[in-house]
């Protein structure tokens, strides 16, 4: 996580977010901050019965735009979710570049 591209205060906004909106609750599968795996059925997120997990949720943003930290741009999700929710960010900035923006129309000349 390249903290320079956060606000001042994230770590505020994130714990605000994730436990007084969320109230703790990963908005994706349902998973409860602080479960300890395996224990219980499993959820959407299926996390492996193979090891023991415990699951710390992440305040996300919705829309990958940091610049913007207001609740209606924020997600709170479990590690599991959250890497599904970013990966098409993460494999266009892995094919295009880090300053890709998204999906965008590629030019054949330049003009």
């Amino acid at each position: 996580m390249d903290r320079s591209r956060y606000p001042r205060g994230w770590r505020r906004i994130s714990n605000r977010y994730r436990f007084e909106v969320a109230n703790g609750i990963c908005e994706q599968c349902g998973v409860k901050h602080g479960t300890v795996y395996p224990k219980g059925p499993d959820l959407k997120c299926a996390y492996p019965a193979t090891r023991i997990v415990i699951v710390f949720l992440n305040a996300a943003h919705r829309y990958h735009n940091t610049d913007s930290s207001d609740d209606e741009d924020l997600i709170a999700l479990c590690p599991r979710c959250h890497a599904r929710y970013d990966m098409d960010d993460i494999l266009s900035k892995k094919v295009y570049g880090m300053n890709h923006a998204g999906p965008q129309q590629l030019k054949l000349f330049d003009q």
